[in-house]
């Protein structure tokens, strides 16, 4: 577990007065609820996606008292392919980072078209200038590497992300930012990553 605060991209992106309160907003890779959890107290109508049931399980029992909003266990690919919600915002954090290539590449038109007209895409994923990497194997892909759990992390420079993104939306915020995470694995330690956020509009 990474804390139970909200992500320094949720909290931006609820800053940023982007959507009015009762907008509907999906979390793709919510892993155990904490934005969703976020989320639904600033006032939107929350869905939360995960593959792993044991991340859904923790979410559910994190729900506020009085509050709720819909988990759904399922992969987030399937879920973008068969949903037909158009959604006021997309929301994803650390989660594109987990996926292959071609299905990295891919994914933006799969969001787009989940979004209603001027929908907001927000995303939030390791930079290429966060050390994290330093303690990784390199796999075969730029700027891709593999973790002591084989766990493959891709981390994102500004060009790559803003090619992905062009001509399908339009930046309205693409910034480097640090982030502090508390994790059980490392004892309550706090330790800092650099992420690349950006919030887009759709065209």
């Amino acid at each position: 577990l990474w804390g139970w605060n909200p992500s320094a991209a949720a909290e931006r992106l609820v800053q940023s007065r982007l959507l009015a309160k009762g907008s509907s907003l999906v979390v793709l890779g919510c892993g155990y609820g904490r934005e969703c959890k976020f989320f639904v107290e600033n006032g939107f109508a929350v869905t939360g996606v995960d593959w792993s049931s044991k991340g859904i399980e923790i979410a559910k029992k994190l729900q506020p008292r009085g509050l709720s909003y819909a988990l759904i266990c399922m992969d987030l690919c399937l879920f973008l392919e068969t949903t037909r919600t158009n959604w006021d915002c997309v929301f994803v954090n650390h989660t594109f980072a987990h996926l292959e290539q071609e299905l990295r590449f891919s994914v933006y038109g799969d969001i787009r078209r989940c979004l209603r007209d001027r929908g907001i895409f927000c995303l939030a994923e390791p930079s290429v200038n966060d050390t994290c990497y330093e303690r990784c194997k390199k796999a075969a892909e730029e700027n891709t590497w593999t973790d002591h759990r084989g766990l493959i992390t891709h981390f994102f420079s500004e060009k790559e992300l803003r090619g992905c993104l062009a001509g399908q939306f339009n930046i309205i915020e693409m910034e480097e930012i640090s982030e502090a995470h508390s994790s059980s694995r490392t004892v309550g330690a706090v330790h800092t990553h650099s992420v690349l956020y950006c919030t887009v509009m759709k065209l």
